[in-house]
């Protein structure tokens, strides 16, 4: 009989963020014979923990690396050496904490995966690529298994190493483009059809460059411009959001959603998607919006692999200008959005089966019989 496989998930947090939705739909498509358990550095639950708990999944709350070091290496040894796991996965925007692979790689039947889903470069702060590269040389003599979102994301992470691409996937089916939830969304707030709607997914931080998306927003409405900026997150009380709000005095043409659950119908009220990340991996809102079939308009500093089908422009961050005529271009065309050509690879129980089929082909040898 084919043992269970159990795998310890890290480096979720409490945000609903890509790395949480793909987790999440990985969890909702778990076959009998894989198990997933997770830690929580946070003192707020994960996003969908409760999902996780009432599959039967154990939450290990440990101490953040920031706040307790010592305790957080402590508690995560502790769990690895009587979890009885196949793997530790450890979902990574750097390598700035080695230390759940360290502990993974000085175990006797615990395999570590780097999961990789950014592409570490010049535009992430300098202290975070330090510390990228201080974790890098610690893992240097480590054996793990490396996989990652895309392929830019791969070599950024893991240099020249072989490894696995495993891509985002989304359900495709919910995201395509619906006339109905287009009238139902536009109408909950006061939207007219003809208003041109751009849309943006994001939470709070540097990463998703407000300050750009605001100065572009602000050039259209002093164009004369009939649009709204919809935004989708916990952003409204952000301290920087609310700076921005007061700088362009752009509060009526702005829409704040908060946290939403189910974002498909947004995707449907949105004209054009915004996106001018400092830096991303493989963006699931990207996806996500491609098959809605909107037009993207996307910071230059994103991968090629970003584009998947449709509409979609690169823009420069350094030029204001050009991310308005682009923007201006897109309210001008009437598409047919009722088809989106994207790519079956990207329907997430193909890219789901994937993970499952790695966790497997990867298992060590004497474990894989009982």
């Amino acid at each position: 009989m084919r043992k269970q496989i159990k795998v310890l998930q890290v480096g979720l947090s409490d945000h609903v963020g890509g790395i949480e939705k793909v987790v999440d739909s990985w969890y909702k498509r778990l076959p009998s014979d894989i198990h997933f358990d997770f830690t929580n550095t946070s003192v707020r639950k994960l996003a969908f923990e409760q999902t996780f708990t009432e599959g039967g999944s154990k939450i290990y709350r440990i101490p953040s690396r920031k706040a307790d070091p010592g305790g957080s290496y402590r508690a995560l040894k502790y769990i690895l050496s009587g979890g009885g796991y196949d793997y530790l996965q450890f979902h990574a925007m750097s390598l700035s904490w080695p230390e759940p692979i360290l502990i993974a790689g000085r175990s006797k039947r615990t395999q570590g995966i780097i999961h990789s889903h950014m592409v570490v470069d010049r535009h992430m702060a300098v202290k975070y690529r330090l510390m990228h590269a201080v974790g890098k040389r610690c893992l240097s003599n480590v054996e793990y298994h490396e996989v990652a979102c895309g392929t830019d994301a791969g070599k950024s992470m893991f240099g020249n190493d072989l490894f696995t691409v495993i891509p985002n996937g989304i359900e495709l089916g919910r995201f395509r483009f619906c006339e109905g939830k287009r009238k139902e969304i536009r109408k909950k707030y006061h939207i007219s059809d003809s208003t041109y709607v751009i849309g943006h997914v994001g939470r709070p931080g540097a990463q998703k460059n407000y300050p750009f998306i605001f100065r572009t927003f602000f050039e259209l409405l002093k164009n004369g411009c009939d649009c709204r900026l919809l935004l989708i997150g916990n952003i409204e009380r952000d301290p920087q959001i609310q700076g921005l709000m007061n700088q362009y005095s752009c509060k009526q043409a702005v829409v704040f959603t908060g946290y939403v659950e189910e974002t498909s119908a947004y995707y449907s009220a949105m004209d054009c998607f915004f996106f001018p990340s400092l830096y991303e991996g493989f963006s699931v809102s990207l996806i996500e919006a491609q098959a809605s079939g909107l037009p993207c308009i996307v910071s230059g500093n994103l991968s090629s692999e970003s584009k998947i089908c449709g509409d979609f422009s690169f823009v420069s961050l350094r030029s204001v200008t050009a991310a308005t005529e682009e923007l201006i271009k897109y309210s001008k065309i009437k598409k047919d959005r009722k088809e989106s050509p994207i790519e079956l690879s990207f329907d997430i129980q193909n890219t789901a089966n994937k993970m499952f089929d790695y966790y497997r082909e990867h298992r060590k040898q004497s474990d894989r019989w009982q």
